[in-house]
């Protein structure tokens, strides 16, 4: 809109008058950039025309704008593809205008052109493709453009004519699209034969197939989606793929290419770089994880994975598929019900609606601008896939589709160890991949942010619509006649199913996955201890497991590293609350530890602590974890040292508890002698040379502080100290808590060692984090010297008076002891 102050009518006729000089300025310019400009101020006039009400000159004005507009684009098709995307836009913004009969008449003559433009009729060929589509390769840019306005033009005018008859009753979406059959029945020019020669010519071509075909599968399934056009829609759909490989493929690695657009502006991309020679790298493995020797049959295996490789990799890039229309919700959903058993369909088709997913999850959710502006993805109205009410239609729909998938992988995996069974590998890759998918798509479906933004939902409201989509996934597994009697039962129905198909994960994505969908399902941990007790050991199975038998990617590689802390993250979680400090305390003595060198296990006694675990049998303890290796120690103690934090704030552990007498004095003892247990090794990890990394200090330093603050800050321990009763057990009890005390003091004396490290290594990254470490090592002594003086505790002037070492462990000698000692020389 052009705003203008005015002080009078005289001057506001010389202010239009100036405006529309400059217009014609723009119109006449030989600069496609400065016609645009033109275009769209002319535009913003017909769109202020079409908001007035009984205006007499409105059929003129309009008339006359769109002629002009007409008359400077006629050399241009981009200008043209240009003008009509503006107005389709102008006209879904202004969808109550007034009846305009020019706009009848111009759509029309539009419609006609249209079709005689780009279409031609093939007589002799089958009834169901009489018309083909065959645009010249000069006017590709316009008619998508051209195609969408003549679509919102068939659907404006059938409102007018709907608000002219007063028959709100009459559905227009069969209608609307009637006249448009032709576009949607047409063969598209898809062939190789078809393509041009030249390669930014035929890139352009199959980026324009891939256009067509969203924007016509859009606007014919989003509001139809009878089975009269699956045949149609399915052929449409494989074109859209087909021509997605080329335009990948055509791209090469590393080649650029200019992506067609509208907005007068350049925009390139690139094809994805070659992946260095693998060669003897492959052979070859770091003593940082264990290789069990391969058979024969492995190695073939493996070649006939190398094969698949190139093929995998003939898919478009992120970076390119943001440019792409966006596919909607409903279109997707009914194709997804047409493409059951096409593996390559529904591959693609998870891939599409995950998106679609996230874009509604993100509507629904109000990111901070500083995020928002990261987000490379294509911004879409808030309507885009419909309204509240569609979404949730769609969204129950695809639950039964997506999970027929998850079901059909399991099945698969389940009976591949029958060796009468034969498969080829990318059969196998496709159904990892499409499990691993679909997975995820039923976490965001349980999860809950597919629903309630918009509509301001309760908190009722939105268990009521998880338990809809459980009740679903009920159904699907058991038919009619099994139906459970409520939605708790469901849930532990499907609990049941995952936790007995979790054997057959086929790789760490599938069991992460897997591990996601069963949280969403909330079961109760005394009630359904059992069902969670046997999703836990088949998480603790997945750390055991060699990966790098399934894909040479499983033994490295970030995605590697995350899928193990998920799967070591859902391990403790799903341990009772009051076991999971002894699940954290049994990894780190058993198994973390087995990465430390044997020289610097005998430097600490610690390392050399053995615990227990009742949940665990014999071959757990026996058992190698190839999951914890020094490649994934980082994320290992991470993910330990966030879950300990996350136990200790639990409200069993605080000073409220204590106080008011929900834990006796024996419980809270135990439970803070295991907790600083594990604190202190986990900081003396850090004296280890070969595991010590500057990410694994940042956790330390980040995780330590917060343990320091739990300790000192409310919780049972400190009340307990207060408030120790001289009795009959007071000698066991100060025992007790000197034993943790000095678990405390030792772990935060490494950890203010790597300020020591920060300044020789010069590190400014550690250096700026540490002094919030560093002042809440000093507050936590304070409290504790406060609670022992409090008790008339004469080892209350002791604490603190530890030799002061290195990171590694070595004493520093040129350095006095004192109650405070620091780094600080």
């Amino acid at each position: 809109m052009l705003l203008m102050n005015v002080p009078n009518m005289k001057s506001a006729k010389s202010v239009l008058f100036d405006i529309d000089e400059v217009i014609n300025r723009f119109l006449i310019s030989v600069n496609d950039r400065e016609k645009f400009l033109g275009v769209l101020a002319l535009l913003m006039k017909i769109q202020v025309e079409m908001e007035k009400k009984h205006s007499e000159n409105q059929e003129l004005l309009v008339r006359e704008g769109i002629a002009r507009i007409e008359d400077a684009i006629k050399t241009s098709s981009r200008l043209r593809g240009a003008f009509y995307e503006h107005l389709k836009l102008v006209l879904q913004q202004r969808k109550r205008s007034e009846e305009i009969r020019f706009f009848i008449e111009w759509s029309q003559n539009l419609l006609q052109r249209f079709k005689e433009d780009f279409f031609e009729f093939q007589e002799e060929m089958d009834q169901e493709c009489t018309w083909i589509l065959k645009p010249p390769s000069e006017r590709l840019q316009e008619v998508i453009p051209m195609f969408e306005l003549v679509l919102e033009m068939e659907h404006l005018k059938t409102r007018w004519k709907e608000e002219e008859e007063e028959n709100e009753g009459m559905g227009n979406d069969t209608v609307v699209t009637k006249d448009l059959d032709f576009a949607f029945e047409a063969l598209l020019p898809s062939q190789d034969e078809d393509l041009p020669a030249d390669r930014d010519q035929k890139l352009d071509h199959l980026y324009f197939l891939i256009q067509m075909c969203r924007s016509v599968l859009n606007a014919f399934l989003t509001h139809s989606s009878s089975d009269d056009v699956a045949k149609i829609a399915i052929r449409q759909f494989k074109v859209m793929m087909e021509a997605e490989k080329k335009l990948a493929a055509g791209l090469g690695s590393g080649a650029t290419w200019r992506v067609p657009n509208l907005e007068f502006k350049e925009i390139t991309v690139s094809g994805p770089e070659k992946p260095k020679a693998k060669g003897g790298a492959r052979k070859r493995k770091s003593d940082e994880t264990t290789i069990i020797g391969a058979t024969g049959d492995d190695l073939l295996a493996q070649e006939a994975e190398e094969e698949e490789d190139e093929t995998e990799k003939n898919v478009p890039n992120l970076t390119l598929k943001s440019h792409f229309t966006c596919l909607r919700l409903r279109p997707l959903v009914h194709i997804l019900k047409l493409a059951q058993k096409k593996r390559g369909c529904l591959k693609y088709l998870c891939d599409e609606l995950q998106t679609v997913f996230d874009q509604i999850a993100r509507s629904k959710k109000k990111a901070p601008p500083m995020l928002a502006a990261r987000a490379i993805t294509q911004k879409i109205d808030a309507f885009y896939h419909g309204d509240a009410a569609s979404v949730w239609f769609c969204v129950r729909k695809s639950t039964e589709h997506i999970w027929e998938i998850v079901v059909s992988m399991f099945h698969f995996f389940s009976t591949l160890a029958d060796a009468s069974q034969q498969s080829s590998v990318q059969m196998q890759k496709d159904l990892e991949e499409m499990g691993e998918k679909s997975l995820k798509l039923m976490h965001c479906l349980l999860s809950g942010d597919l629903y309630g933004g918009e509509e301001k939902l309760s908190a009722v409201e939105k268990a009521d619509r998880k338990s809809v989509i459980i009740r679903i996934i009920e159904k699907k597994m058991f038919g009619l006649e099994r139906l459970s009697n409520n939605e708790e039962e469901a849930r532990i129905e499907i609990g049941k199913f995952l936790a007995k198909s979790a054997e057959f994960s086929p790789t760490p994505a599938v069991a992460v996955a897997l591990l996601n969908v069963f949280d969403d399902l909330k079961l109760d941990e005394e009630e359904q201890a059992e069902t969670r007790k046997v999703m836990a050991k088949y998480a603790l199975a997945y750390l055991k497991k060699d990966w790098s038998k399934v894909d040479e990617q499983w033994s490295r590689g970030t995605k590697y590293t995350n899928a193990v802390k998920d799967i070591l993250q859902h391990y403790i979680n799903l341990r009772r609350e009051k076991d999971q400090l002894l699940a954290i305390q049994w990894i780190l003595t058993n198994k973390v530890v087995q990465l430390v060198p044997e020289d610097d296990k005998r430097k600490s006694c610690v390392f050399s602590q053995q615990s227990d675990d009742e949940m665990l049998e014999k071959e757990d303890k026996k058992a190698v974890f190839y999951c914890i290796s020094k490649t994934t120690f980082g994320v290992i103690f991470k993910t330990l040292f966030g879950c300990l934090n996350t136990r200790c704030l639990k409200y069993d552990m605080s000073g409220i508890a204590a106080k008011n007498r929900l834990v006796d004095e024996d419980e809270t003892l135990e439970s803070w002698e295991i907790a600083s247990s594990c604190f202190l090794i986990l900081c003396l990890f850090l004296r280890i040379n070969k595991i010590r990394t500057t990410a694994v200090l940042t956790t330390a330093i980040r995780e330590g502080k917060q343990f320091l603050i739990t300790v000192s800050r409310k919780s049972s321990f400190i009340y307990l100290m207060e408030n120790i009763t001289k009795g009959t057990n007071f000698d066991v009890v100060c025992r007790r808590v000197e034993k943790i005390l000095s678990a405390v003091q030792q772990g935060n004396r490494v950890l203010q060692s790597i300020g020591t490290y920060a300044k020789t290594q010069k590190c400014v990254h550690l250096l700026k984090r540490f002094p919030e470490l560093r002042a809440e090592n000093e507050n936590c002594l304070r409290v504790i010297h406060s609670a022992m003086v409090k008790n008339e505790c004469l080892n209350a002037f002791t604490v603190g008076l530890v030799k002061s070492r290195s990171i590694d462990g070595e004493i520093i000698t040129n350095q006095p002891d004192s109650p405070m000692d620091s780094d600080d020389e």
